[in-house]
């Protein structure tokens, strides 16, 4: 499973993830409330940059008909530029946020074009009896590059300014790229059958239409009725659920009070535990019942999001930050395998895509966050929505019994 190709591209994902995670979950925030003071605006500039993610299935198309290797170097390009720029025209102090709001919808653009192609991509470069390893490990990434985002921007704001922050983001992208360079590929037109430590991507002619290819897979989950609840569940959990992520630095700053390098430590804490949960997935040798996995890890983060919305002691939240971090590790190794491991291989991209479309309610729920917290605070509305979420899921789950049964695999011929 550790072949070459695979090291090089999960380094590449984690530059790109302490790059992007530093941006959503510190630098963007501060530097909105740096500008307007306002809360609200915090709630609309988390949801520019991820209601992009609404394309997810057009995403997912071009990542099953074109090279997703080139794809993969565009995107992330494309977004290591845009942060030069933004750390650019704050440095020039022409910045305000209309400009801003721009720029962070650019880079929205960007964020589910690369989730869905880095994926799909794993997915080929694995065998698909490690499918669900590979993606436990870019998860696994996904919180480290958490942790070190985060943290790494309190200190830089402390030492330094937003623009030199950002800059340094932009470059931690480009460098990510150059990275994936040296991934070495093997265009085949035979199968989307990997061969061991080698990567193959089929082009296929496509005579088909991408509207086309779009209907197939809502076919294809809609008469999968496991997927089409578990679809259900991850929109209901990014809404009132997940999205208390993107509000943990301004909850600690505002709220409770703290220094920016502790606030950095406490949006860390919930990615610490992450990495314990991403390992626990990649550990476990035989996952049979992945929706099982995703259900626990939503249970965990909705603890995590009680935890934070209740308490005032900084040890305490920390504690339930942390498991509620174990939460996210197990959820995100299991839900895109979940989806993966239950469709055909020829439908990777466009079945990211579907997912990645549910996952685009999670700036809604960042939108709601705010607009509740300008009216009571932040940590009433991350009590309110997460135990709202917890009820709701509950009920999904009791409609839908056979989402508790074992994974069925689709054929991989």
């Amino acid at each position: 499973m550790l072949t070459k190709n695979f090291i090089l591209t999960s380094l590449s994902s984690l530059f790109w993830y302490i790059s992007s995670r530093a941006d959503l979950l510190y630098l963007l925030p501060f530097l909105i409330y740096q500008i307007t003071e306002s809360l609200t605006w915090v709630g609309i500039g988390g949801f520019l940059r991820l209601i992009p993610m609404i394309m997810g299935p057009l995403y997912g198309v071009a990542a099953d008909r074109l090279n997703r290797k080139t794809l993969l170097i565009s995107i992330n390009t494309v977004n290591g530029l845009l942060m030069l720029v933004i750390g650019a025209t704050v440095y020039l102090e022409i910045i305000n946020i209309y400009i801003l709001a721009g720029l962070v919808l650019l880079t929205g653009m960007c964020y589910p074009a690369d989730m869905i192609t880095r994926r799909a991509f794993i997915s080929t470069i694995v065998l698909p009896k490690y499918i669900t390893k590979g993606l436990s490990v870019d998860v696994i990434n996904f919180m480290i590059g958490s942790i070190v985002g985060p943290i790494s921007v309190g200190f830089l704001l402390t030492f330094t300014n937003v623009s030199f922050a950002y800059t340094v983001m932009g470059v931690i992208y480009l460098t990510g790229v150059c990275t994936i360079l040296f991934v070495k590929t093997k265009v085949t037109v035979s199968s989307n059958e990997l061969a061991p430590n080698r990567l193959a991507q089929s082009k296929p002619t496509h005579a088909t239409s991408p509207l086309s290819d779009l209907k197939s897979v809502s076919l294809y989950v809609y008469h999968h009725p496991p997927l089409m609840a578990a679809l259900i569940i991850v929109i209901v959990a990014n809404v009132s659920i997940i999205s208390y992520q993107a509000m943990i630095s301004s909850i600690g700053t505002t709220e409770l009070g703290l220094s920016t390098s502790s606030a950095g430590f406490l949006v860390s804490a919930v990615y610490f535990g992450g990495i314990f949960g991403g390992i626990a997935v990649f550990l476990n040798k035989n996952i049979q019942y992945h929706a099982r996995y995703m259900l626990l890890g939503i249970l965990l983060m909705g603890i995590g999001g009680l935890g934070l919305g209740m308490l005032s002691s900084y040890s305490a939240i920390l504690a339930f930050l942390v498991l509620g971090g174990i939460g996210i590790g197990i959820f995100g190794g299991t839900e895109f395998a979940f989806f993966v491991v239950s469709a055909p291989p020829a439908m990777a991209g466009r079945i990211f895509g579907l997912l990645v479309l549910t996952i685009s309610s999670w700036p809604v729920g960042i939108f709601l966050l705010g607009l509740i917290g300008n009216a009571s605070s932040l940590q009433t509305a991350v009590t309110t929505t997460s135990l709202a979420g917890l009820v709701a899921i509950v009920i999904v789950v009791l409609l839908n019994r056979g989402l508790l049964g074992k994974t069925v695999p689709a054929s991989r011929n």
